[in-house]
């Protein structure tokens, strides 16, 4: 077994905190109502962060991709549970000096955890927690990223500042017009080649409501880094159920494509991954109205390499993991195991899922947690279908999301449960 020692010390981590203002008002029926597109965000008092500095998202990569760097050696490795003062909601990590800097945030506030040389130094914070999910910006003074625009998401870095979701649906940027694209209030704006996507043109047209609210996306807007609109790409039929998308190149012709997952009353959930430059990829419908597909990773999953897209379907009646691929036009399902379960109805967590090499066997792997969410489980694609490899044990309920960061010598997992965050140094 690789033994590691964890011990305990000390950390100050800050936090910068203000909510921002909106420049719309509301319909008599919760929707937006002429939203402005000339409120500035120019200025604001919190300027980006350094260009290299590491952000601790917890959709892992910019670009909501959940795809980890490193290399680690699960399951040979023993975890350590820090007792906290309140239950793990959110945790995200950053590498910092020669180990990894953990936020963590509970219902009390806040707590920092660095991981050195196999330590584990814990701190509590008498700082207010960021009011939605966290954003870490690593460097000389780790912080969350500010509390800009709606409690239910956070900023992200852009030219001069902070592009941020208001809870009107309007994106608003530093020192250029905002972008009045009726974004979905929970929204995670991410971003690929410098530019920023976002869930948009909310619609209540489909009843669902497992996500946190009952209020879903038409389209994907596509932003310069001002604010402007390049493009706005739909599903052919359906709402996009879900709060960001994954961007990311599916059928390996070297551009982009924006993954949904599209619903409607008809058929359920099905996958689509949206082209810019040409007709759209989809996979098959559930079948049945309110059936959800939780989209998850794109990666080299296949036996051979091969790019595939990692989902679980219907995570809260019984979830099964499923491995789509794009072939002659279309994402084709080629192969899935039941068991899994990756989100918990009306959670705005979708971010419970990290693909990587996590074994140190050259292979992706993915992990998610088993249906009762208190195992997570490495699985690897196979000629045929799905092995699972190996599982550890969370020691009681999972109640955050699942972090994974490289570090030096592999990878940190954490993972929180009731009153205490699971670490695994790999």
């Amino acid at each position: 077994m690789n033994r590691r020692t964890f011990l305990g010390a000390g950390l100050s981590l800050g936090f910068a905190s203000s909510l921002a203002g909106c420049a719309t008002r509301l319909a008599p029926d919760g929707g937006p109502e002429s939203p402005s597109t000339t409120t500035r965000d120019a200025d604001s008092p919190f300027p980006p962060p350094p260009a290299d500095a590491p952000l601790g998202y917890t959709h892992v990569r910019p670009d909501g991709n959940r795809v980890v760097d490193g290399t680690g050696s699960l399951p040979d490795t023993d975890s350590v549970d820090l007792a906290l003062d309140a239950t793990p909601e959110w945790v995200v990590g950053v590498p910092h000096d020669d180990g990894v800097l953990l936020g963590v945030v509970t219902a009390a506030g806040a707590q920092a955890i660095t991981v050195t040389d196999g330590t584990a130094t814990v701190v509590d914070l008498a700082l207010d927690a960021p009011p939605g999910p966290p954003l870490l910006v690593g460097g000389s003074e780790p912080a969350f990223a500010p509390a800009l625009g709606s409690v239910t998401t956070h900023p992200v870095p852009t030219i001069g500042g902070w592009a941020s979701v208001t809870s009107e649906g309007v994106i608003r940027l530093p020192g250029g017009e905002n972008a009045a694209i009726d974004a979905i209030p929970d929204a995670r704006i991410v971003s690929a080649a410098g530019r920023l996507y976002v869930l948009a043109a909310r619609t209540r047209d489909y009843g669902h409501g497992v996500l946190g609210d009952d209020v879903e996306a038409g389209s994907v807007a596509v932003l310069d880094p001002t604010g402007g609109v390049e493009a706005e790409l739909a599903p052919p039929s359906g709402v996009i159920e879900g709060i960001a998308p994954i961007v990311a190149d599916v059928d390996g012709d070297g551009r982009r494509e924006v993954v949904v997952t599209a619903s409607d009353a008809d058929r359920g959930a099905r996958l689509v991954a949206l082209s810019e430059s040409g007709p759209s990829l989809e996979g098959p419908a559930v079948g049945t109205r309110f059936r959800w597909r939780h989209q998850l990773a794109v990666a080299p999953f296949g036996p051979d390499g091969e790019t595939e897209l990692a989902v679980v379907k219907t995570p809260h009646i019984g979830g099964t993991a499923e491995f789509y691929r794009a072939i002659g036009g279309e994402l084709d399902l080629v192969a899935a195991r039941d068991g899994y379960s990756t989100h918990s109805i009306g959670s705005r967590n979708l971010d419970n899922a990290v693909a990587g090499d996590l074994d140190g066997d050259g292979r992706v792997e993915l992990l998610v947690p088993d249906d009762p969410h208190r195992e997570l489980a490495g699985l690897r694609r196979v000629e045929g279908g799905v092995d699972e490899m190996w599982r550890l044990s969370l020691g009681g309920r999972l109640t955050s999301n699942l972090c994974v960061v490289p570090d030096s010598d592999g990878v940190v997992v954490a993972a929180g449960r009731a009153g205490a965050l699971r670490v695994w140094v790999a």
